[in-house]
């Protein structure tokens, strides 16, 4: 059987995308597992250890062929940078196993180093203290200004009681009033009644 030009690209084609995939496959396991340590055996808090290699950056996880590892970790087949481009999937799933791996190494150095865990200790409680100065200050701003608040309130139901008060007095000063000129008008009134007689029979 003749092998044409296509046949063997697209043999490089699958040999190529199965390389990253095993690749892939092996981030994944370590994002499950953790990260491999040099020798293989997982040290305890305080005992001295090293992260086997793995890659960083998309350009190490293309120059990845195993060599860089431990005997028991791999062989890999190095893959062109443009080949894990042309399977964008692929490239975003390792970008996003990448990331993880890089929070798994802080996390595992946060746990096996007991200054670091204290540091993080540490730094946990003085953002603590500042979200709890932040909130006091908070409080003691809201309390002040519901005292600002309520003494305006105090002063506006003050006025507002006092012009009630004034506005009644006129009230009934107009009462006062009216009732006096009714007694004037009904004295005129007799007054002209009484009058009226007296004028007929002269």
């Amino acid at each position: 059987m003749t092998t044409t030009p296509n046949h063997v690209s697209n043999a490089n084609k699958v040999a190529a995308k199965a390389a990253i995939v095993a690749k892939r496959e092996q981030l994944e396991h370590w994002s499950r597992t953790g990260l491999p340590f040099k020798g293989g055996a997982t040290p305890t808090v305080g005992e001295p250890y090293e992260f086997d290699w793995y890659p960083q950056s998309l350009r190490d996880f293309c120059r990845w062929d195993g060599s860089q590892n431990s005997p028991e970790i791999g062989p890999f087949r190095a893959t062109a940078f443009q080949t894990l481009c042309s399977y964008p999937e692929e490239k975003a799933t390792v970008t996003s196993l990448l990331a993880a791996l890089e929070k798994l190494r802080s996390a595992t150095i946060k746990r096996l180093d007991p200054k670091a865990a204290l540091r993080d200790a540490e730094g946990q409680v003085l953002i603590e203290r500042q979200l709890r100065a932040g909130a006091l200050l908070g409080y003691r701003a809201a309390r002040q200004q519901v005292r600002v608040l309520a003494a305006s309130l105090a002063d506006e139901q003050r006025a507002h009681r006092e012009s009630i008060a004034h506005l009644s007095e006129q009230l009934e000063k107009a009462h006062r009033d009216v009732a006096a000129l009714s007694a004037e008008v009904a004295a005129l009134t007799a007054t002209i009644r009484k009058v009226k007689p007296i004028r007929a029979v002269g």
